[in-house]
């Protein structure tokens, strides 16, 4: 089979977005590419979509001028560019991905989608609403997205177009023809199905992200000699990402009261976010490309914290699993059923600091439940979500799709 991958870029994200399944596809016999607007690795496989330093910079004036309009992904012409590629034309299929980060023109979709069988992971719930990425207790993406009250949301209009948007969106996807829609989490299947956009659209399939179990390990002495980390401090290790949805606020607040000897906070991604916390040793690595010390903070910790308010999936909780880490995470997003809380990882009400700080002087006193959760979660994470399953079920869905396709268009 042969696998073309499109996408907004090809390294960040690389463990969802398509890159890292190029090497996994050709090493179980198949064909795969990736196209991208931004290229940002050496890889032969990766195709940039703008090549020519021309469309880069009229895709920069097109950008400018959809924020002017409050528009989003409506005058992108580069889906001719797409269709004229070698690696488009001799794919078997084609896996669109984050395509609604400045790629492609919703326009064009029913289009694309006729020509070859394409399949649509659904990363988050943007094709849901008029404008924004996650619409946390909003409810008007229910009914038409009229009269929106966050026009500053991700991603950020400044004029209220969301109804329009959303009308293009319901239009757009009542226009495609058949398509093979994936998503990762029980909770985005809820959200599509509830969608009056995607209400005659193809039924999805769940296909939840895999990891590699080899890439992680739980040896908590050998990663704390590793990083600097007293032995015996309970360690808490979360994403510091300024990005509202990520609640930040709520563990920098959970943080500053709590009142606990011998604390390590561990974090990745951004530097220099958490302000003051003096009574706390903290150590910030920044972002992190390199796995083995990723998951050396992973096997450092004694809890990993998500209190992300929106999310769709959470591949990081994923990873703290199969590292047997017990997880915090929000209520009211994928992640609970994600992490089998209450029974192994444990949700808290979204933005309560309050309840967080409890939950983590609780189980720096518990070090038996702490093991015991983190044993049950590394079980579930290689049940659930071991990366031969993920592939597994992927090359199916694509077999699947080609067949598909293929029946339908010779019927017709």
């Amino acid at each position: 089979m042969n696998v073309l991958h499109v996408n907004n870029i090809d390294l960040i994200g690389r463990r969802f977005n398509g890159y890292d399944l190029i090497e996994d596809l050709e090493e179980l016999g198949h064909k795969a590419h990736q196209c991208v607007l931004t290229k940002q690795s050496k890889n032969p496989k990766v195709i940039e979509l703008l090549s020519c330093e021309n469309d880069q910079l009229y895709h920069k004036d097109l950008q400018s001028f959809e924020k002017c309009k409050s528009w989003q992904n409506l005058i992108y012409p580069w889906a001719r560019l797409l269709v004229n590629l070698p690696e488009f034309k001799q794919a078997d299929i084609v896996h669109y991905h984050l395509i609604h980060n400045n790629v492609l023109s919703l326009l064009d979709l029913p289009w694309l989608f006729s020509l070859k069988p394409s399949v649509w992971t659904l990363h988050d719930p943007w094709f849901f609403t008029g404008h924004c990425v996650h619409p946390m207790q909003c409810t008007k993406w229910l009914s038409g997205c009229t009269a929106c009250p966050d026009l500053h949301r991700s991603f950020p209009v400044k004029e209220d177009s969301s109804s329009l948007l959303w009308e293009v969106k319901r239009k757009t996807i009542q226009d495609c023809p058949l398509f093979f829609p994936l998503i990762a989490s029980e909770w985005m299947k809820e959200l599509y199905e509830k969608s009056p956009i995607f209400q005659h659209a193809p039924d999805p399939s769940i296909i939840p992200f895999g990891v590699r179990d080899s890439e992680f390990h739980s040896d908590k002495k050998a990663a704390r000699e590793a990083l600097g980390i007293p032995r015996n401090n309970f360690t808490i290790f979360f994403r510091s990402n300024p990005d509202r949805y990520k609640g930040l606020d709520t563990i920098i607040t959970a943080l500053r009261g709590l009142d606990l000897p011998n604390v390590t906070i561990i974090t990745s991604d951004k530097r220099g976010l958490l302000g003051s916390l003096p009574h706390l040793t903290v150590k910030e690595f920044g972002w992190i490309d390199d796995s083995a010390k990723l998951a050396n903070l992973y096997a450092a910790c004694d809890v990993f914290v998500m209190p992300s308010e929106a999310e769709a999936f959470g591949l990081m909780a994923i990873e703290a699993m199969m590292s047997a880490r017990l997880v915090i995470c929000c209520e009211d997003t994928a992640l609970p059923k994600v992490i089998g809380a209450p029974d192994k990882g444990i949700a808290i009400p979204s933005s309560d600091s309050t309840s967080l700080r409890s939950v983590l002087k609780h189980l720096s006193n518990s070090p038996d439940e702490i093991k015991i959760r983190a044993k049950e979660s590394r079980e579930l994470a290689l049940a659930r979500y071991s990366h031969s399953q993920y592939l597994n079920q992927l090359i199916s869905h694509y077999s699947q799709a080609v067949a598909k396709f293929s029946r339908i268009n010779n019927i017709r």
